[in-house]
């Protein structure tokens, strides 16, 4: 494949073997300016579309990053918070239990407090 210049090259050597006239060698040599300046616009155009794209994926990334970290750190500490609150509530429940159940077995045996020991 040729590069964009070698083929610009070749197009402006291949008319200058034409023996068209100094009138259509000029249009000719107009318009092969003409593309090639729209296409040089075109190619400008789309590397500055690249990287406006590129910039923007990149602060999209970096923002949803510092978003999920925060994001992570409330789940963290909110799971920390259920999970003590939880532990705290079946402690109490095994205490209060356990307590019933020395009751009930104080009373079956039909010891007093001072018999336990």
């Amino acid at each position: 494949m040729l590069a964009r210049g070698a083929l610009t090259k070749r197009f402006i050597e291949l008319f200058r073997k034409i023996d068209c006239g100094a009138h259509a060698h000029a249009i000719i040599m107009a318009s092969v300016e003409l593309s090639t300046r729209l296409l040089n616009t075109v190619y400008w155009s789309l590397g500055t579309l690249a990287t406006v794209t590129a910039l923007l994926i990149g602060f999209g990334w970096f923002a949803n990053f510092r978003v999920y970290e925060r994001d992570k750190g409330a789940m963290r500490t909110e799971l920390l918070t259920e999970i003590g609150a939880e532990r705290s509530r079946i402690s109490d429940d095994l205490r209060t239990k356990h307590d019933q159940l020395a009751v009930d077995l104080t009373e079956g045996l039909g010891l007093t407090p001072a018999d336990e020991y």
